[in-house]
């Protein structure tokens, strides 16, 4: 990663494509709520979209340093416009939020987990679905007018599964428990890349590092000083670009699972 390259945000707004014309943005995503959210500025745009976008329009981002790649950051549709005199402000809310939306009137009759999740997921059209095949026996579900989301939190709590619920940057469902004992994904070291590190809690650490792309539920390895390595899960992202200074900047949550063998 060259942190003195400019971040680059390629903006995808109901069909249409721009480079670059965001202003500022933050996007937000955490295993503790399926949701994810977008707060984005345009000022490039501004006037040719002020007239056109809507609350319900497709808004898709893709962010990395220019030069690069440019992995996908945020899939969803507008949830809130705001027009001003020199910038013209959205709010987002991921794919997941049909989860919310859809209502479902059905019974489910000592039926897997698994199976009860997958069926509900189905046909909502996310780009991919990493379902745990949970066997856990649900002995009744009736559903009148209900959401999937309030149908797989009430059998995961019912069943009292350690099971996540959340979505990917690209669009995609997880539903599974942690997996503490996968290989890490990232790698940071005091000193090196990490520009601020907090305890938070008895087991939790906030860091803020160069912007670089983390994915939820994943492992990160932070390099303490003294050569001192810790394991953590990520519980939370947090990019924004064009905030807390100039640049990319990633902020996470990690549970701490102990020090590295």
């Amino acid at each position: 990663m060259n942190t003195f390259l400019a971040p680059s945000v390629r903006l995808n707004l109901d069909g249409i494509e721009r480079m670059d014309a965001a202003s500022a943005l933050r996007v937000m995503r955490s295993i503790h709520e399926p949701v994810g959210l977008c707060e984005l500025a345009l000022s490039n745009a501004h006037f040719e979209w002020a007239d056109a976008v809507q609350e319900g329009d497709a808004l898709h981002l893709d962010l990395g340093w220019r030069g690069g790649d440019l992995p996908a950051l945020f899939d969803g549709t507008v949830s809130r416009v705001i027009d001003l005199p020199d910038r013209l402000c959205l709010q987002a809310r991921c794919r997941m939020e049909r989860l919310s939306r859809e209502k479902v009137t059905r019974t489910y009759s000592q039926e897997e987990a698994g199976v009860i999740v997958r069926h509900l997921v189905e046909g909502l059209g996310f780009e991919s679905l990493d379902l745990d095949d949970c066997d856990a026996v649900l002995d009744h579900l009736a559903l009148a007018d209900h959401s999937p989301l309030f149908a797989i939190r009430s059998l995961t709590r019912r069943l009292r599964l350690a099971h996540r619920l959340f979505g990917t940057a690209r669009g995609g469902l997880v539903w599974r428990p942690d997996d503490p004992e996968q290989a890490a994904s990232n790698t940071f070291t005091f000193g090196v890349d990490i520009a601020g590190i907090q305890a938070v809690g008895e087991n939790r650490l906030s860091l803020h590092v160069p912007g670089c792309r983390v994915d939820l539920g994943s492992i990160a390895k932070v390099v303490m000083p003294r050569g001192k390595t810790l394991r953590g899960l990520v519980e939370s992202v947090s990019q924004t670009v064009g905030l807390l200074g100039r640049g990319w900047h990633t902020r996470l949550l990690l549970r701490n699972l102990g020090e590295a063998s």
